[in-house]
């Protein structure tokens, strides 16, 4: 089995984690692909490189078996973009604080036994196209496994976002943004903002306002085969971010659609494991234990 490896390096534990999960593909019989960028942090601290292929995450994500990523939840979300781009299984390990979407906690590593022997399931998780028409009929296109996020930026006033559904205006918001949500990421920043949580199995797109200026604002939750389009009046200065990854300026002139990807995830999970026990364990278990 061909395994790509794709460890945050940033976040602590992360080195004792990523040679772990080496020791143990390795005795396994597995190839690992690795970023470039890793073998000086391997140099390092491996003497023997040998079963390690470092190759560019695009060529990689083609010719693999499986992604692992290390980290949080942000690796995992950035190593999404290379799962759906290869059409490839994806599974967590976190070394992070939540890491909600995470299948393997550090002290779990004997579950990749199991998705080398090939006793997994794979969860499909659907994901947003976010698309940015610019005035000069310029596009620009990304795919968001959790949010799409057009908000105020740098201090500006308000924002006044206008909200339509399949070309009909839905409503307006004075707010600091709205939150475009998958169920994937109902669970994330829309979950701070007071919008419902939404099993994954579920397909549907949920928009949350953030900080909105009425008393009857609330998350609307439409089907997953909708187009929502945003526009916004010239108040200030605004932003799109997709997956807390990429940030783009919305000028005044330009339209925001959002709409169900033609792509989904395949996200790993074992049979034994649901969407409410990871709910229960790392969201709800937090605050009534501490």
């Amino acid at each position: 089995m061909k395994v790509l490896l794709n460890p945050n390096f940033d976040k602590i534990n992360a080195d004792r984690c990523t040679l772990s999960v080496i020791g143990r593909l390795r005795r396994l019989g597995c190839e690992i692909l690795m970023d470039p960028v890793c073998r000086a942090r391997m140099d390092g601290q491996l003497e023997d490189l040998s079963g390690i292929r470092f190759t560019d995450l695009h060529t990689a994500s083609r010719c693999c078996d499986v992604i692992v990523a290390i980290g949080g939840d942000g690796t995992i979300l950035h190593s999404a973009k290379y799962a759906v781009e290869g059409d490839r299984p994806l599974i967590g390990i976190n070394v992070g604080r939540l890491g909600f979407l995470a299948t393997v906690e550090m002290g779990e590593l004997d579950l990749l036994d199991r998705v080398v022997a090939g006793d997994y399931r794979t969860e499909e998780r659907m994901l947003l196209e976010v698309r940015k028409y610019g005035p000069e009929g310029d596009t620009t296109r990304l795919l968001a496994l959790n949010d799409a996020v057009i908000a105020r930026a740098n201090n500006a006033p308000v924002a006044e976002l206008i909200l339509a559904c399949n070309d009909k205006e839905i409503s307006r918001y004075r707010a600091d943004g709205l939150i475009v949500a998958t169920p994937t990421g109902s669970t994330a920043y829309a979950f701070s903002a007071g919008g419902p949580t939404i099993d994954p199995a579920i397909s549907a797109i949920a928009v949350t306002p953030i900080c909105p200026h009425s008393l009857f604002a609330r998350t609307m939750v439409f089907p997953a085969d909708r187009c929502l389009k945003i526009t916004r009046v010239p108040t200030g200065d605004i932003c799109l971010t997709v997956d807390g990854e990429y940030t783009l300026p919305v000028q005044p002139q330009e339209l925001v659609e959002i709409a169900r990807a033609p792509v989904t995830l395949k996200l790993i999970a074992f049979a034994e494991q649901s969407f409410y026990d990871t709910l229960n364990k790392k969201m709800i278990g937090r605050y009534v234990h501490g």
